[in-house]
């Protein structure tokens, strides 16, 4: 049964009247970004609540040096997960500054870093060796619809990685187009954890052998089902 045209008018004015009386800000929970590879897009990452509800979740950057920052709104990717990505035009190595701020519907507002002390993100350019070379995450825990990636790998169009057990044994071998993709900015690839028979690996460390022109790196990485 639909409320009658008082009752409604009660309701909306208890709430607008309970907003108004607000004066606790959001719960602003932020992971600062330390670093980024020049010219790759920058994915922030924060979890945001409000005793009423969260109104907005922005982003705010700048070349350090310039005068104001620029916003970046946050989408909402589940529960209190809010995401954004800034495009990589924008990561340049003059480097980035930046703070989050979360805002309720009466005006209160949490912040992680501010205008005059903001988190300051050292930004690299296009890996040119292995030397950082990573994988992520690690420990994996066995997600295939999240598989274990290389991060900081240099382009190479000849590049493998050979996936190894603690016994020795070659488990898989990722190859371009087979799990590397050669970018301008520095190959990407992703593992599944499965072997070359399609079969999930079992738990336990694995050596991961990257061979490219660039030279020879073995990362050592953990899987957890």
């Amino acid at each position: 049964m639909l409320p009658s045209t008082r009752s409604f008018a009660a309701l909306l004015s208890r709430s607008v009247a309970g907003v108004a009386g607000d004066q606790t800000p959001p719960v602003l929970s932020h992971t600062p970004i330390e670093r980024a590879t020049a010219l790759e897009d920058l994915t922030f990452e924060a979890s945001a609540t409000d005793n009423v509800g969260v109104a907005s979740v922005t982003v705010y950057y700048r070349t350090p040096g310039a005068t104001g920052y620029s916003g970046l709104a946050m989408s909402l990717v589940s529960g209190s997960a809010y995401e954004a990505t800034l495009d990589g035009a924008f990561v340049t190595t003059a480097g980035l500054e930046y703070y989050v701020e979360a805002r309720d519907a009466a005006g209160n507002f949490a912040r992680s870093a501010d205008t005059t002390t903001p988190h300051d993100v050292r930004v690299v350019e296009t890996p040119t060796d292995l030397s950082r070379a990573r994988t992520f995450p690690n420990p994996w825990m066995g997600d295939p619809s999240e598989p274990m990636c290389f991060g900081g790998l240099p382009p190479d169009e000849g590049m493998t990685v050979e996936v190894y057990d603690r016994s020795g044994r070659k488990v898989q071998e990722i190859t371009v187009g087979r799990g590397i993709t050669v970018t301008p900015n520095g190959n990407e690839a992703c593992w599944a954890g499965n072997t070359m028979a399609g079969r999930p690996v079992a738990s336990g460390v694995y050596h991961m052998v990257i061979r490219s022109r660039f030279g020879t790196r073995v990362i050592r990485a953990t899987v957890i089902r």
